[in-house]
């Protein structure tokens, strides 16, 4: 908003309302992506592997050429310059089969490598674009693999439920503990901090996904289930 109207600027500075400072967390804004995201999916996966390297190139111009035209962090975070992010994952998902074949029994340590890798030594000084594409190339390489490996592991799946959640309430969780512990108690002790902040984030998400999986999550799959699922179940029953 700026002069009474409403314009679209791809620089925060030109609005007049810090709008960040209006949500719960400033990371919400991904949540408009992921949604976005979800209304799109079912008929990416419906379509053929050739449709979707079709659409992942044509994606890929688009965000080559947000990088090099916006000269900010939206070809990085927003739709739809990350739209070939997404198609790079469902294309690693369907041709995982031709990595898994070709390396053998290898190919769970290379990955476990890659990625401890892409989270740790990252190489200095590249550029925003190139650590953009060599995030998305390797991650859309391992993760797949490193799925099909997991998907039995129940200590994985249920990890796997909070990073999300972390990413979501982390900012959050660091303003409280901050408030609580640096300005009012006087704490400064980065360590004590530090276990502090990750403690509250983990609270939360905790919290959030036990309110999940408790109400919402039996009526997802409830929404899920084939029509007259409930009917035929219960004549199931009565008969047995």
């Amino acid at each position: 908003m700026r002069g009474h109207q409403a314009i679209f600027t791809a620089d925060r500075s030109f609005t007049e309302i810090y709008a960040w400072a209006l949500t719960v967390t400033n990371v919400a804004w991904s949540l408009g992506v992921e949604l976005a995201f979800y209304a799109i999916a079912p008929y990416l996966i419906k379509r053929t592997t050739r449709q979707l390297f079709v659409l992942a190139a044509l994606a890929l111009v688009v965000k080559v050429y947000a990088v090099t035209t916006l000269h900010n962090d939206l070809p990085y975070r927003m739709l739809p310059f990350v739209f070939v992010n997404f198609l790079a994952g469902v294309l690693a998902y369907r041709m995982r089969s031709v990595l898994i074949n070709s390396l053998g029994w290898y190919t769970p340590w290379i990955c476990y490598c890659l990625m401890f890798a892409l989270t740790t030594a990252l190489p200095t000084g590249w550029a925003d674009w190139e650590y953009s594409f060599l995030v998305v190339a390797v991650t859309a390489l391992i993760v797949p693999t490193l799925f099909d490996y997991t998907k039995k592991v129940k200590f994985d799946n249920r990890l796997g439920e909070y990073p999300y959640l972390f990413y979501l309430f982390h900012i959050m969780a660091v303003g409280i503990v901050h408030a609580v512990l640096t300005r009012r108690a006087g704490i400064s002790n980065a360590y004590l901090v530090s276990v502090c902040d990750i403690s509250v984030t983990l609270f939360f998400s905790y919290l959030v996904l036990s309110v999940e999986n408790r109400y919402i999550e039996p009526y997802r799959q409830a929404l899920g289930r084939p029509l007259g699922y409930r009917e035929t179940a219960a004549a199931a029953e009565i008969t047995s």
